[in-house]
């Protein structure tokens, strides 16, 4: 196999993400639109607690409207420059000449007002005196400045309530309060005359030297609510206003992040389902191409787990992969949000960050080397469990029971102690966290209540900083455990790999030969030599021969000889090392797999039997065949007695691998599968070894003279089944050691005669 980086990998996955591109942009712009509402619900709860509750609902800083006393009061803290500022941009307005000013300046009203009656309804003290308006029609410039003026005049204002009647050498005094609500601005009404006459100069000159802490916003948003109550407005209902408006935007958001929440969950468990599938349905074809040699590299009960677990875990690597923007996301906008709220304190989403990531990196680095060992117990687990279930009556048998058990049990313990260590330090992880979260929060609560005292952050702005940091922390952490899950990840990926990047032993041509329509079915040996990987010498050695059609050739030597190996190479199990096989006189490299195992019906020498019944099970070679076919077949491999015994019949369940049946049945209902499919080559390995003699005669004279026609092959130990063959082939530690018929090799060739003489006892000769 082609040495290929984990990069390379990773995008040969990632074509199992190509068809479903609508998909995969469905759910980056549903977490998209997720995380920004994740990042504003904060920011809208800090202003529910901030502007609607302590700021009773006033968002600006500048007020809408004034009476003519908050005006001029106002203005006595004001520079010429502010005060032209503020000239500009209100517009005094009475009752009595309301509907004059809408005439002669249409203009100034029209963007605020639609009636004198909704006029007098929304300021009702209008009825009574002046007021102020600000005009809708003034420029951003113009509304930035305003707001400057006003924050610096409430600044002033509540310098001069808290500090009135303060002497010379309490300047430097720093007592202060945040609670602006109980602000009362009667009592500057009745100085505004004097105030006016002493002047912007006079009025401030002492307020700057007062060290103070007042949030000029929060301040102005207080007097600006005082404002509204002298004004008879009704505050409440401002304030409930904005309460509900910012309620009900949150709700909105809560519940469009639910709903994506859910076509999120939705899309993705469709799209993982199909990953997975994908990928399971790619290894099982890919194994379903394997040559012997595959199967002797990767081992059956591996091949299950890397089916099955490794695909699990490449599939939820492939989802995390898909949201690995979220946490940078998350992160950016986490501390953009944050630093907005308050930048003295942002080093301690840096040490909340740094901390969870050490002890995230160090309870990894303890585990990271448990991960694969775990898989690797996870193969030899399912190794044990496979052999102690398939050879559960040779087990027993031998009386190894106990035997067996301990050997599970030792498996499952290294098994169980291993994931439980590793299962043990992750939960050991989570508490720490926790804690260590927590002892963050509460460090920005005891920072930011000094804050808050000295008016440098509002309560809301806190409780906002704590789930940014939450999120920034969180955020930082996600991108820790994925680049940590990355080698974890990569283990599976690499198992899965080594089937789906595995080249195969054997492969079709790229340009085909085809047989002629005329197939007779002729097999031949030219100079064929095999040797298995890493062997020190050829199995087989320079075999030559052929396999006529309508003749039977016979291959029979002692255990070890080659026998097997030599059928195995004629369906491409395997492929010769040296030589040629030639079928119709075409070299069965030059011919697909499929075409050339389509000519040969083979019968192996273990009985493999599947889950289902008879007739499901002779139907695997040949799924058309009819009801009267199948039981001629059954009866030309001497089934039908032991078949009709049953009352289901030919519907009689087998169970899996046949182990409801005996080793005779079982190889008899094997043969006749084999002939059903009607091929023009008819292979068989050793196909009477379950049965007694007198089945074997009965079974082995109906048998042939069905496939009389046709090019056969057989390979026994027994020479009593080869005996009446055409061409008998004897081998001898992978050589032809003598090939003829059975009297001349008995004849002619020692190793066949002394075999006969073994073999042939007299009780066996009577069912000649």
């Amino acid at each position: 196999m082609t040495k290929i980086s984990n990069i390379g990998k990773m995008k040969f996955f990632s074509k199992y993400l190509k068809p479903y591109k609508i998909t995969f942009l469905i759910l980056i712009a549903g977490l998209i639109v997720q995380q920004f509402c994740s990042l504003f619900l904060p920011s809208l709860m800090s202003n529910i607690i901030d502007v609607g509750i302590n700021q009773g609902g006033i968002e600006n800083p500048v007020p809408e409207a004034m009476a003519t006393k908050p005006y001029r009061l106002l203005s006595c803290f004001m520079n010429k420059s502010q005060q032209e500022i503020m000239s500009k941009t209100y517009t005094r307005i009475d009752n009595k000449s309301i509907k004059n000013n809408l005439k002669s300046n249409p203009s100034e009203f029209y963007n605020f007002i639609s009636s004198p009656e909704s006029l007098n309804k929304k300021y009702p003290i209008l009825k009574d005196e002046d007021i102020y308006i600000l005009n809708d029609s003034i420029s951003d410039a113009d509304k930035q400045n305003l707001e400057t003026c006003f924050s610096e005049a409430a600044n002033c204002v509540i310098k001069y309530i808290i500090f009135s009647g303060y002497s010379e050498n309490q300047t430097n005094q720093t007592n202060q309060t945040n609670n602006y609500s109980e602000i009362n601005l009667e009592s500057l009404y009745e100085k505004i005359d004097q105030l006016e006459k002493d002047g912007y100069g006079k009025n401030i000159e002492n307020l700057q030297n007062i060290n103070a802490s007042i949030n000029s916003t929060q301040a102005a948003c207080s007097i600006n609510k005082k404002i509204y109550a002298d004004m008879n407005m009704d505050t409440f209902k401002i304030q409930k206003s904005y309460i509900l408006k910012s309620g009900l935007i949150m709700l909105l958001i809560t519940i469009l992040s639910i709903i994506i929440t859910v076509i999120q969950n939705y899309f993705s468990a469709k799209m993982s389902a199909a990953i997975s599938m994908n990928l399971r349905s790619d290894v099982f074809q890919k194994v379903e191409n394997f040559s012997i040699k595959e199967f002797d590299e990767i081992s059956t009960a591996s091949l299950i787990t890397r089916t099955t677990n490794d695909v699990s875990q490449v599939k939820s690597f492939i989802l995390m992969a898909m949201q690995c923007f979220v946490p940078p996301f998350m992160l950016i906008g986490g501390i953009i949000m944050a630093l907005q709220k308050s930048v003295s304190m942002s080093w301690t989403i840096a040490l909340g960050a740094l901390v969870s990531a050490g002890i995230i990196l160090i309870g990894l680095f303890i585990i990271f080397p448990k991960i694969e060992l775990i898989q690797k117990l996870v193969d030899k687990f399912n190794l044990i469990l496979k052999e102690r279930i398939s050879g559960a009556a040779t087990i027993r048998i031998f009386g190894n029971d106990k035997l067996e058990e301990k050997r599970f049990t030792k498996a499952n313990q290294e098994l169980t102690s291993i994931s439980s260590f590793v299962t043990k330090v992750s939960a050991f992880m989570s508490p720490i966290l926790t804690v260590f979260v927590n002892l963050i929060s509460l460090l920005i609560i005891w920072l930011s209540a000094y804050q808050i005292q000295e008016s440098q952050m509002q309560v809301g702005d806190m409780m906002a900083f704590m789930q940014y940091a939450a999120m920034v922390i969180g955020a930082f952490l996600m991108i820790i455990m994925m680049i940590a899950t990355l080698p974890q990840a990569m283990i599976s990926i690499n198992r899965i790999y080594e089937i789906l990047g595995k080249e195969i032993y054997i492969k079709d041509p790229l340009s085909p030969l085809h047989f002629n329509e005329a197939f007779k079915g002729e097999i031949e040996f030219k100079n064929v030599s095999f040797r298995y990987d890493n062997a020190k010498k050829d199995v087989i050695q320079n075999i030559n021969f052929t396999a006529k059609p309508g003749k039977t050739t016979a291959i029979i030597g002692s255990t070890g000889s080659g026998k097997s190996t030599l059928l195995k190479l004629i369906l491409r199990l395997y492929d010769v090392t040296d030589g040629e096989i030639l079928v119709d006189g075409l070299n069965i490299k030059d011919i697909t797999q499929k075409e050339l195992r389509e000519k040969i019906s083979y019968t192996p020498q273990s009985s493999m039997l599947f889950s289902g019944n008879i007739e499901s099970n002779i139907k695997v070679s040949n799924p058309n065949i009819s009801e009267n076919s199948l039981e001629k077949y059954l009866d030309i491999a001497r089934s039908l007695e032991f078949i009709k015994e049953s009352k289901d019949g030919i519907h009689t369940k087998i169970s899996q691998n046949g182990a409801n049946l005996s080793g005779g049945q079982k190889q008899r209902l094997s043969i006749a599968r084999s002939i059903a499919k009607e091929s023009p080559i008819y292979i068989f390995d050793d196909i009477f070894s379950s049965l007694d003699f007198k089945t074997e005669k009965c079974l082995r004279e109906s048998l042939f003279n069905h496939i009389k026609n046709s090019t056969a092959v057989i390979v026994s130990q027994r020479i009593l089944a080869v005996m009446h063959s055409e061409k008998i082939i004897v081998l001898d530690e992978g050589k032809i050691a003598a090939e003829g018929k059975h009297d001349d090799l008995l004849k002619n060739c020692k190793i066949y005669r002394e075999m006969f003489n073994l073999q042939t006892l007299k009780e066996e000769i009577v069912y000649e």
